[in-house]
């Protein structure tokens, strides 16, 4: 702060979500947070408290209990013998289906009309006598006709022979239509007949069904009916129709089945009921298929008693898992534990994974393939998208929750743990895409080891469950690596606006749209932006911070310079000035605008989160002071205001803005340097890191004195090789001019010796 107290004492707001929220009361703040935390408290137990089972004790087909098992509680069990029986019987009793053939009713009606026709073609020819008629109707009569019938025919004249066919086909089809069937089944009590021109099904009992045993007697009552005066007409009727009775009724096996087997659907289970106390399981005694269904049974009733219980027991462990994480982040961990993003994205994966969780659960696949969840997927995310240490914690609270869900089982939470900490530690550094497939495949080798070794301890039992968890703990790791960690990493960039290695390396690229854009409208901005990521990335690396962001930032700290490139010092030829022509304030108004337009430049072209700050940040609240100190001199009253001509911040808010603050100042001093030896830069570099920290910039970061000195030290060396002093060499030559020199020399010389021996004659 300044002495004369004219620095605004108000902290500026930091850009993003934070700004917004640290604009709050902080009562506001509090309750909102709150109330994040609470409703991710009440999903969270939701989704690991147990739905409609908990397994207390967990029993295989064949283990032999050591102690008699005893129902907690009154239960109800399906009876799976009894409900099978019953399910026969009911089967049984269905009725079987026929079909009724109305094509061969047809067919055996258009017979006994063929057959009229040549009773009448030989009866009613005069050209026959009476025993001639009954010969040649005899021939093609059934051989049941008797001779009554016979010359009864062969009297009739044509009305009592059309009376007679009327008669017969009339009753013919009444009979084929009803359905005739050869003969009734034994245990049946119904039949179900199905007609395919209405299809249409029906009822019927069994004494009401027209057999070919009955048909004689209800044709007989036909032509009673038809026929009362006349025994010999009668007669006739029955014997002519009988012959071309047929089974019109047949047997459809299919739909049989298929009524028997809805039959079984509809069959209610036969249940038996379990009393409190009462033996479920003796000691001693080999479990069966129907043993695991009651324990089943009593694990689900007993779940349902003790719910309420379960629940406040969850409740209470969850309080405490969250308790524990939210307090280390408060003590080794502040930045994100007051980070809205950070908290946010760590709530969001873990609830994905345990809804995932949840699915398999609900879902009621065997319990081996719980080990199918991609739990370790959201430690990896974080450590690439924050840091490893705050990686390393989740795992463990994320493997304490899944272990919870999964029905308080050790081994899921050994799995996830131990495969989180392994893919956290093979992740180390993304520096290319492939970068992230190693950690899930290490992830599937550490869960094959740790399944193995249940195994042999014996918390996996047979062969098939064993291989099958195999399976499922190697695929967890592939599905990591090729799906969910690749598939989520880029989503996630852009929602909590985070930059990862590889989306840095990307933007580092020198032929992205907005650095060619700079090299060509600003090349002088474009080569200091080069100079001071460069000094950046090395002071980066000294102090252990972020190398690849710190250059990157640097690169595009200063695009908004290429709106008004020529107010720049670095852009200005031939000592021109374009501060000459304006005001001091005018000129502050200028470079504090190319911070706001760098920024809607960078948000223009999808930079992310991080780049912006470095744009936002890196002057921080700086003074202007060549600008400020112009503005004195030409105000004799004084009343300049010094807020006017600082830029409105915020400060830089993480280690790498700050050293691009530093680097920036640093590079732009060195310019000025005349002789530059190592004396005056490393007193330059110090000088302008002093200026910076007793300007209260550095405020706001984590830097400490010690980094401070590191950083003054790399900017020194990387300055020293720059600008370091060359030998003076003589005016550049041609060729002909070195030689017309060394030619003069050689003339000058042998004249010069050519004299010397007669001077030494002279002397003699």
């Amino acid at each position: 702060m300044a002495k004369n107290g004219q620095r605004p004492k108000k902290k500026p707001p930091k850009p993003g979500l934070e700004g917004r929220i640290q604009g709050l009361s902080a009562r506001r703040f509090i309750n909102l947070r709150s109330i994040g935390l609470a409703l991710l408290f009440v999903v969270t137990l939701y989704l690991i408290s147990p739905g409609l089972r908990l397994r207390w004790v967990k029993f295989r087909e064949g283990d032999f209990p050591e102690k008699s098992i005893l129902a907690q509680v009154r239960f109800e069990v399906t009876d799976l013998e009894a409900t099978r029986l019953a399910r026969e019987r009911a089967a049984g009793l269905t009725p079987p289906v026929y079909v009724l053939d109305h094509e061969r009713a047809r067919s055996s009606v258009t017979d006994a009309k063929l057959q009229f026709d040549k009773i009448e073609q030989d009866v009613l020819n005069p050209v026959f006598e009476r025993d001639e008629r009954i010969a040649l109707i005899s021939k093609y009569m059934p051989s049941s006709t008797s001779e009554t019938t016979l010359d009864y025919l062969a009297g009739l004249d044509q009305t009592r022979l059309d009376s007679l066919r009327t008669a017969s086909i009339e009753t013919l089809r009444e009979v084929l239509d009803r359905g005739v069937l050869s003969d009734v089944p034994g245990s049946a009590k119904a039949i179900a007949i199905y007609e395919k021109s209405s299809n249409q099904q029906g009822l019927i009992r069994v004494e009401d069904v027209l057999t070919l045993k009955k048909v004689p007697e209800v044709i007989q009552e036909s032509a009673a009916k038809r026929f009362p005066n006349s025994s010999r007409q009668q007669r006739a009727l029955r014997e002519l129709t009988l012959p071309f009775i047929t089974n019109t009724l047949s047997f459809d096996e299919k739909r049989t089945q298929e009524a028997q087997e809805e039959s079984r659907r509809l069959t209610a289970p036969v249940t038996k009921v379990f009393s409190k106390n009462e033996e479920i399981v003796q000691a001693g005694h080999k479990i069966t298929p129907e043993d695991l269904l009651e324990l089943e049974a009593h694990a689900q009733a007993l779940s349902k008693a003790n719910r309420p219980q379960v629940y406040v027991g969850n409740a209470l462990m969850l309080a405490m898992v969250f308790a524990c994480f939210l307090l280390y982040l408060r003590r080794y961990r502040p930045e994100v534990f007051l980070s809205q993003k950070a908290l946010l994205l760590v709530s969001v994966l873990m609830l994905l994974t345990l809804i995932t969780g949840k699915l398999v659960i609900v879902v009621g696949i065997p319990d081996v393939w719980l080990y199918l969840v991609p739990v370790a997927a959201g430690g990896i995310l974080l450590s690439a998208l924050v840091d490893d240490r705050l990686a390393i914690v989740y795992s463990f609270f994320i493997g304490v929750l899944y272990a919870v869900q999964g029905g308080h089982r050790f081994d899921l939470f050994v799995i996830a743990v131990l495969g989180s900490l392994a893919g956290v530690y093979f992740l180390k550094t993304i520096r290319k895409r492939s970068d992230i497939f190693w950690p899930g495949i290490v992830v599937s080798g550490v869960n094959v080891v740790i399944i193995t070794a249940l195994k042999l301890i014996g918390g996996i039992g047979e062969d098939i469950e064993f291989f099958s968890a195999l399976i499922a703990g190697a695929s967890n790791g592939l599905i990591t690596a090729i799906g969910v960690v690749p598939g989520s990493l880029i989503p996630l960039e852009g929602m909590f606006g985070i930059a990862t290695n590889i989306r840095l390396l990307e933007l580092s690229d020198l032929n992205h749209p907005l650095l060619k854009r700079l090299a060509m409208e600003a090349p002088g901005t474009y080569h200091h932006s080069l100079m001071v990521g460069n000094m950046a990335e090395a002071a980066a690396e000294q102090i252990g911070a972020n190398s690849l962001l710190a250059r990157v930032g640097s690169y595009y700290h200063d695009v908004g310079k290429m709106n008004k490139p020529l107010y720049f010092s670095e852009n200005q030829r031939e000592g021109k000035n374009k501060h000459d022509e304006i005001t001091p304030t005018m000129s502050s108004l200028v470079l504090i605008a190319h911070v706001k337009e760098g920024t809607e430049l960078a948000r223009e072209h999808r930079l992310n989160e991080p780049i912006l700050q470095f744009i936002q940040q890196h002057h921080g609240t700086s003074l202007m002071p060549y600008f400020y100190q112009k503005a004195l001199e030409q105000d004799p009253t004084h009343t300049v205001k010094e807020d006017n001509f600082r830029y409105p911040g915020p400060k830089p808010q993480s280690r790498e803005a700050a050293i691009c603050m530093l680097a920036d100042g640093v590079e732009a001093a060195s310019r000025t340097l005349v002789n530059p030896t190592h004396g005056r830069i490393k007193g330059l570099v110090e000088k302008i890191i002093n200026n910076k920290f007793v300007d209260s910039q550095l405020d706001e970061c984590d830097l400490t004195l010690k980094d401070l000195h590191k950083i003054a030290d790399s900017f020194t060396r990387v300055l020293g090789g720059y600008l370091h002093s060359r030998v003076e060499y003589p005016e550049e030559q041609t060729i002909p001019e070195i030689k017309e020199k060394f030619e003069s020399t050689d003339t000058k010389v042998g004249a010069k010796a050519a004299s010397k021996p007669r001077a030494n004659s002279r002397s003699n």
